[in-house]
């Protein structure tokens, strides 16, 4: 798991710490991973990545071809959304709606399985399409 913030990272490691959980403070942008990955999930953070597409194509790196990024928040777009526009700090982020989401995914060279834009949660699962696909 990695995260930029610090306190964001003590608190994963707090939760979800007995897991088996490899946790790191560090710049995604910047961070090599020691191999490619079978999952990626971006919990509560897409609105944060200021290129998504260029985010995206990022993940897809870290990604087995078939591999899966699963984009998830734990509530709807419209309440983060509301939230970030009342912040200071991350006013101007936002949580796209999902099927533009999904487009910017298969344009990053994902397959998107499912997409769910809901009242209670934000959640879209893409595969890693091979080179050939």
């Amino acid at each position: 798991a990695i995260d930029f913030a610090a306190n964001m990272v003590a608190r994963a490691r707090r939760k979800y710490g007995r897991h088996g959980v490899e946790f790191v403070v560090g710049d995604v942008w910047e961070f090599t991973p020691p191999a490619k990955f079978d999952r990626v999930i971006c919990l509560n953070f897409f609105p944060h990545a200021g290129d998504k597409p260029r985010f995206l194509a990022r993940m897809r790196d870290f990604l087995k071809d078939g591999g899966v990024l699963a984009i998830m928040h734990d509530r709807s777009r419209a309440a983060v959304n509301a939230i970030h526009k009342e912040s200071a700090v991350v006013g101007g982020h936002r949580l796209p709606p999902g099927e533009e989401t999904a487009k910017m995914l298969r344009a990053a060279g994902y397959r998107v399985e499912k997409v769910i834009d809901g009242e209670d949660r934000y959640f879209i699962r893409a595969v890693k399409a091979a080179a050939q696909e």
